[in-house]
């Protein structure tokens, strides 16, 4: 395995509320979308299965691509 592993299978989760019980679904996806995706997420409720989309914006949870987290750091 190379070294490069962890960045090409980049990925970000988001969570957000159930339409049809309130619970909380979470799902993952490449940080790389297809345009015209990337402001869609698809999910499915752990509690009562329903399937559903939600807009970015309209999110409780959005994490960010590892590599926008990492910072290079020089010790002095």
């Amino acid at each position: 395995m190379s070294g490069n592993s962890d960045e090409s299978n980049d990925i970000t989760a988001a969570a957000s509320i159930c339409p049809g019980c309130g619970s909380v679904a979470v799902a993952y996806r490449a940080t790389e979308v297809k345009r015209g995706y990337r402001d869609r997420w698809e999910f499915m409720c752990p509690r009562c299965g329903t399937d559903f989309a939600m807009h970015e914006s309209e999110l409780v949870f959005h994490s960010n691509s590892r590599k926008w987290l990492s910072a290079k750091v020089y010790v002095a």
